[in-house]
């Protein structure tokens, strides 16, 4: 089992859980989110052109918990974005990939 195979649906929990987490002002979920957005950065950065921009996606998470243990849930919002963009991006290229093969 490779990582390519966990993660996609992986990253898909890490962004229900990173937004469920910001919402109800959970700190620990977005740390979870980081974690769980680990595998994919790493496929992503050795087979895409992406390289060291996925890495940003697990920081940011880890900014978003840092910024709702501060209080500030504006800022969690805004550094979710990077999570959102890059799942939109690799949904994106499913459907393209999908839709080339019939």
């Amino acid at each position: 089992m490779n990582l390519s195979s966990i993660g996609f649906p992986a990253f898909i929990l890490a962004v229900i859980l990173a937004g469920i987490g910001v919402w109800r002002k959970i700190v620990w979920l977005p740390v979870l989110a980081a974690l769980l957005s680990l595998p994919i950065g790493f496929y992503l950065q050795n087979s895409s052109d992406l390289g060291l921009l996925v890495w940003l996606v697990p920081l940011s998470l880890l900014g978003a918990a840092y910024s709702l243990r501060r209080e500030n849930t504006r800022l969690a919002w805004i550094l979710l974005l990077p999570a959102l963009l890059l799942f939109l991006m690799l949904l994106i290229a499913l459907a393209a990939f999908l839709n080339l093969r019939g």
